[in-house]
């Protein structure tokens, strides 16, 4: 009766020893194939999300590009059109500095009360920008220290400016 025993424990042993070379296939195993299968569809709906995602910022930098051009062309011509509006304006204080010195000086009294052309451009120049900055919404503290001028200058310049400000409140 010990030569059967023995022969089944050598077969429960050959058996042991093969089970340990031959690959497992666990509940495990089975599960990350299955879980591998159903990620396939996820990677490919990431990945057409991904290059979706991806064409979309390649148009918006496009259209960025072509903002950025725009502007640029804008502002070539905005410095062109200054340059020559200063081309313009040099010839004419050159012009009146020419016929201000061809003729006999003035007094000094008459010097300052007589604005010159030049005085008169430069006011003109002052009452835009101040218009342009009442415009943006500054408020009148604002405008006055950005043109370096009294708050009262600038209420003035703006009360004369008003349709009612002209006189015709004093009647």
């Amino acid at each position: 009766m010990e030569q059967p025993f023995y022969l089944l424990l050598a077969a429960g042993v050959l058996i042991v020893i093969v089970s340990l070379f031959l690959p497992r296939r666990t509940r495990r195993d089975s599960r990350q194939k299955l879980l591998e299968l159903q990620k396939q569809p996820e990677r490919k709906e990431l990945e057409m999300t991904l290059q979706h995602f991806v064409e979309q910022v390649k148009a918006d930098n496009q259209r960025a590009i072509e903002n950025m051009r725009q502007t640029k062309s804008e502002l070539f011509s905005e410095v062109r059109e200054l340059r020559e509006r200063l081309q313009v304006l040099e010839a004419e204080i050159a012009e009146l500095t020419r016929s201000g010195s061809a003729g006999a000086a003035p007094a000094p009294e008459e010097q300052t009360d007589e604005p010159t052309a030049a005085d008169a451009l430069l006011l003109r120049e002052r009452y835009r920008q101040a218009f342009d900055l009442k415009a943006k919404g500054l408020p009148i503290e604002e405008i006055a220290k950005q043109l370096r001028a009294g708050q009262g200058e600038i209420e003035l310049i703006f009360s004369l400016a008003a349709p009612n400000g002209r006189g015709g409140s004093h009647g």
